[in-house]
């Protein structure tokens, strides 16, 4: 469903073109990269895109959470899988968010969360929440 890539165009201000090949006022090493990410609905084809600053986990996990309540508010209630080219932030940031998550239940009710409300709260399928409730 998910998937990011890296996005060099010129930064903002103008490129060499408008200030030289030269350092520009005021320049910084490494602006001008941004990620676009970006969830598509295998079904519907419906999509959803977000132009970020970086790839990492908690991005990653934002960006997840905000793409599945577009998909809710447009009926698409249930994600079966995600795909993604960038595996390495988002199960650590997904285990990382999920026991902030599980610690605010706890705090909040006084009981350890259960997988079928991890399950509503991720909006994923079952065995996912599962896997991560094992490692909470």
């Amino acid at each position: 469903m998910s998937t990011s890539r890296s996005s060099a165009g010129p930064p903002a201000g103008g490129g060499h073109r408008a200030h030289g090949r030269g350092e520009r006022p005021g320049s910084l090493r490494g602006l001008g990269y941004e990620y676009i990410h970006a969830a598509v609905d295998d079904h519907s084809r419906l999509a959803y895109a977000e132009i970020l600053l970086d790839e990492k986990g908690t991005t990653c996990v934002g960006f997840l959470t905000r793409a599945a309540a577009f998909f809710h508010a447009h009926g698409i209630t249930r994600i079966e899988r995600v795909m993604t080219d960038n595996a390495k932030n988002w199960p650590s940031a997904l285990v990382a968010h999920a026991r902030k998550v599980a610690a605010e239940h706890h705090a909040r009710t006084g009981a350890p969360i259960d997988t079928p409300t991890l399950r509503t709260r991720f909006g994923v399928p079952a065995p996912m929440a599962e896997a991560i409730a094992a490692q909470l």
